[in-house]
């Protein structure tokens, strides 16, 4: 419950071997004994393994040794060297998350005399280096975020042989380049979060020189809601907004869930948040009928289209909620994205 600080390059260069821990309210610098925590560095890259309970931080730039290939865990008290079959290179400047879906946790590049190009995966035990059809350019400076909505590992930016502005997806097999109707400006060492409430990747500034803020939805496919919630006894309505600029003229399908949105179903080669169920079928079957209005339909030129759920006063008596997403389609039925889920909860 505490975000971890380690480490780092202050403000007179000098390369810090110091832990601090932000609890919502307070930085407060936790003391580890030298024995039990990695050698002062910089350009290092960290992530949480839920799964396991265990900060990870693999490399970095020792001034002692350059770029390191060691790998720590952090356990909430001291940090442990941990001591694989496999390991990366030495790097710096690369990119880690944690994939939450498969439990390992992935890393993307950075640089040790050159630029690096490689994936690998850490699952706890060993460091396996995947071999994907295709792969983002060589660079150093790039971030990774996980989106465990859509099971993908989400890659922006970086420096190679030029400062890159595209969009990368990691599923585990394969990065695939993603096209966007807008693009922010290239840029590499930036910070980027996965905001999982409202299904967005975030990316904030980085050494481009400026202090942009920029969302992505994953493949332009994003869906909001006007209330979470509607009144029993009352009733109302839910208005949820469809929003996918790159798909402009295409479809959209609204579905439904009953029993949450993890593990989600994979169809036609685009993972929908969703578990399938009997509500799955209702939505199916009657897109276009009471309780639904335009839960089907076409994009507009912007991309852009709406459904409605309604209830009226005194039809349910149990409090319950529904979990709704879209995908996108077209004529010829093949599927191209699906949104993040949003949540319908019947009050008292």
């Amino acid at each position: 419950g505490k975000i971890v600080l380690w480490g780092g390059v202050d403000g007179s260069l000098v390369t810090k071997r110091d832990h601090w821990e932000y609890d919502g309210t307070n930085w407060t610098k936790i003391k580890i004994p030298a024995a039990f925590k990695p050698s002062a560095r910089g350009r290092t890259a960290m992530c949480y393994d839920s799964g396991r309970l265990r900060t990870i931080m693999f490399g970095g730039y020792d001034v002692a040794q350059g770029a390191a290939n060691d790998t720590w865990e952090f356990n909430g008290a001291i940090w442990n060297q941990v001591t694989t079959a496999t390991s990366p290179p030495g790097r710096q400047d690369h990119g880690m998350c944690y994939d939450s879906d498969r439990r390992v946790t992935v890393m993307y590049g950075g640089s040790s005399g050159g630029d690096l190009g490689d994936t690998w995966e850490y699952d706890g035990t060993t460091w396996t280096l995947m071999t994907p059809a295709n792969s983002p350019p060589s660079m150093h400076g790039v971030e990774l975020a996980y989106d465990a909505a859509r099971k993908k590992t989400v890659l922006f930016g970086g420096h190679g042989s030029a400062v890159f502005d595209t969009t990368w997806e990691w599923d585990g097999v394969n990065w695939v380049s993603i096209p966007t109707a807008t693009l922010p400006p290239n840029r590499e060492q930036h910070s980027i979060v996965h905001d999982s409430g409202r299904g967005k990747t975030v990316i904030f500034s980085g050494t481009n020189g400026s202090n942009d803020t920029w969302e992505y939805s994953g493949g332009g496919c994003i869906m909001t809601a006007d209330t979470p919630s509607i009144s029993l006894s009352a009733g109302g309505s839910q208005t949820l907004s469809v929003e996918a600029p790159a798909h402009a003229g295409k479809f959209y399908w609204i579905f439904g869930s009953l029993t949450g949105t993890s593990p989600g179903i994979s169809l036609l080669g685009v993972h929908i948040p969703l578990n399938p169920d009997l509500y799955t079928n209702f939505t199916i079957a009657q897109p276009n009928a009471a309780p639904f209005t335009t839960f089907r339909g076409p994009l507009d030129a912007a991309g852009k289209g709406s459904g409605m759920f309604s209830l009226p006063p005194n039809v349910l008596t149990a409090t319950f909620t529904l979990n709704h997403a879209f995908v996108v389609f077209d004529s010829a039925g093949s599927f191209h994205c699906a949104s993040n889920p949003v949540v319908l909860n019947f009050v008292q």
